[in-house]
């Protein structure tokens, strides 16, 4: 329940960075603003979705400890503590919610009213950059041109005796001391 609690408050915490983001430069790049807003939405949903996992983890815990409450020792103080981690980081996503939706509002109406072209604005494509290693680790034309002009060395051929002997791969001939002749 804790891990899904933390994972929804990092999804908010994300959120809240674009938002506080778009602020800022909604007027310059609205589409670009309105694309990342979409996408905040997402991550909130994805919150929500923790947040609902957290909230049915400790519906379980309770569950059982109303079982058995004589086994529970310290775990009651524990799950008031996650109890109330959990409407915190409810609270924060209404809130985050609430203010993402208004921003979008206000961007949408800023649309309508004629804020900003909504045209997409194509820019010249940059020409391609050259590899890593090209840039800083220059090889001299020449020893370019030797490599590749170089031949392929052969091995030296060696002597008969040095040759390996002939391998058969049949049946191997047998033992002298089981041969009758």
């Amino acid at each position: 329940m804790q891990r899904a609690t933390e994972a929804c408050l990092r999804w908010i915490n994300c959120s809240c960075a674009v938002i506080d983001e778009a602020i800022l430069i909604v007027a310059r790049r609205p589409v670009f603003t309105t694309m990342r807003l979409l996408r905040a939405c997402q991550w909130l949903d994805r919150a929500t979705d923790q947040l609902e996992r957290a909230g049915c983890r400790l519906r379980d815990t309770q569950r059982s400890l109303a079982r058995a409450p004589e086994e529970g020792g310290a775990v009651p103080q524990i799950v008031c503590e996650a109890a109330q981690q959990w409407s915190a980081a409810a609270s924060r996503l209404l809130a985050t919610h609430d203010q993402l939706a208004l921003l979008l509002s206000e961007v949408l109406q800023w649309a309508m009213e004629g804020g900003f072209d909504i045209r997409p604005v194509i820019a010249a494509s940059r020409p391609a950059a050259p590899r890593w290693y090209l840039r800083y680790c220059r090889v001299q034309p020449s020893n370019r041109i030797r490599l590749l002009l170089q031949r392929r060395r052969r091995p030296a051929r060696t002597a008969s005796a040095d040759a390996p002997r002939r391998v058969s791969r049949g049946r191997a001939p047998p033992f002298v001391l089981a041969c009758p002749l």
